[in-house]
């Protein structure tokens, strides 16, 4: 099942990315293409680390020492 899941979120997912990154650079100015490229590709990469090592430190503080049961 998780690796099922992973396939069905993980595709589209990575997809996503692809699409919303050659909309960008569909939608900025050719002198500003390869900036607003590396920008959005850099800046998705650390907000989904922030996001993940949030959502971490939130589950933690919850349920404490005990989560691992």
């Amino acid at each position: 099942m998780l690796i099922a899941g992973r396939i069905l979120v993980g595709t589209p997912g990575s997809l996503l990315l692809l699409g919303a990154n050659l909309l960008l650079n569909e939608i900025l100015h050719p002198r500003l293409r390869s900036i607003g490229g590396a920008l959005f590709l850099t800046a998705y990469y650390i907000g989904s680390s922030v996001a993940a090592w949030t959502g971490y430190a939130v589950v933690d503080e919850v349920l404490g020492d005990w989560s691992w049961r």
